[in-house]
């Protein structure tokens, strides 16, 4: 069921575009920042739709592509459904079956974990996630951080370092007014 959500959310980005140059974005209903690398399109939902990421684009101009080109998602929610209390809880939902990999990469001042590659249709996909304590002391305040990376072959080496150079950039900034838009600067 959450895994249709995210899907729904994340189609959603793709077919109400909002296509900026950016090197900074914020989001004030999650709580963090991102530093973007300026050459990479990046594809918000425009107000009033869901606050919930955006999708860097790798190899597109148009926020209107199809879901088979290489792309970076970044998703974020609260940890209402799961109320994991460590990223390692997570795993499962994030994972599946397979075994989450603790990463070296610090993101919003929590560790970072990885899965497994899987191909999805003519794409590989790398997922890394985390789970970012809020001063809320139940856990399902807490927000939850899915980074998918999805990527031909040849250009799988070049698209990681992509997202390992966001996930170093994403920021914890604490919540501030709910804001009825992202910012994109």
């Amino acid at each position: 069921m959450r895994t249709l959500c995210v899907l729904a959310v994340l189609a959603a980005l793709l077919i109400t575009p909002l296509r900026l140059l950016a090197a900074n974005y914020t989001n004030p209903d999650y709580g963090f920042n991102a530093e973007l690398d300026q050459q990479l399109k990046i594809c918000t939902t425009p107000s009033p739709g869901s606050n919930h990421g955006f999708v860097l684009l790798l190899r597109s101009n148009s926020c209107e592509t199809s879901l088979d080109q290489p792309r970076i998602e970044v998703f974020v929610q609260y940890n209402v459904l799961l109320e994991a209390k460590t990223t390692k809880a997570l795993s499962e939902d994030a994972c599946g079956e397979q075994q989450a990999i603790r990463t070296r990469i610090v993101s919003a001042g929590v560790h970072v974990y990885k899965c497994q590659p899987k191909v999805i249709g003519t794409l590989a996909q790398w997922r890394y996630f985390f789970l970012r304590p809020t001063s809320a002391e139940w856990a399902g305040n807490w927000v939850v951080f899915y980074i998918d990376l999805y990527t031909v072959e040849k250009s799988a080496k070049q698209d990681l370092n992509a997202l390992q150079k966001l996930l170093h950039g994403i920021r914890w900034i604490g919540f501030t007014q709910p804001s009825k838009a992202n910012s994109v600067k």
